[in-house]
């Protein structure tokens, strides 16, 4: 019994697609350049992953440190309260520009309260609000 052209050829075709030489095959035939600059590229794409996977970490843990921030900022009274939990929480971007304002109006106060005196329950205003705008 003889079996039909087509599938001889189509069992001939498929005979012949896995002797060709994958990847690794074309690797290892290849030169020491070619294999130096294939290194080279590998080395650079490890980099590359572990850069990425080192920021996404690094953002993963400043937007929960921000999302904390906010939580202590909208429960919280007292701008001192805040900036207790604030030190804490340095890897969120919140905290910086919240610091750099606190600082501000910080010293404005002190500076006030210097100038007019040491008074009990004595409020104190804002003198330069422009001041806090560039400070923040």
């Amino acid at each position: 019994m003889t079996a039909s052209p087509l599938l001889t050829s189509a069992a001939a075709a498929s005979f012949q697609a896995s002797e060709t030489p994958g990847l690794l095959d074309a690797f290892l035939s290849s030169g020491p350049m070619a294999k130096l600059v294939f290194g080279v590229l590998l080395l650079f794409s490890l980099g590359s992953w572990a850069i990425m996977l080192g920021k996404w970490a690094q953002l993963r843990k400043a937007d929960e440190q921000s999302r904390r921030f906010l939580e202590a900022f909208h429960r919280s009274k007292r701008f001192s309260e805040v900036n207790a939990l604030a030190g804490g929480l340095k890897t969120s971007p919140l905290v910086g520009i919240f610091q750099a304002g606190h600082a501000e109006i910080d010293a404005q106060i002190k500076a006030a309260s210097a100038h007019e005196g040491q008074g009990q329950g004595q409020r104190f205003r804002i003198r330069s609000l422009t001041a806090v705008e560039r400070s923040l």
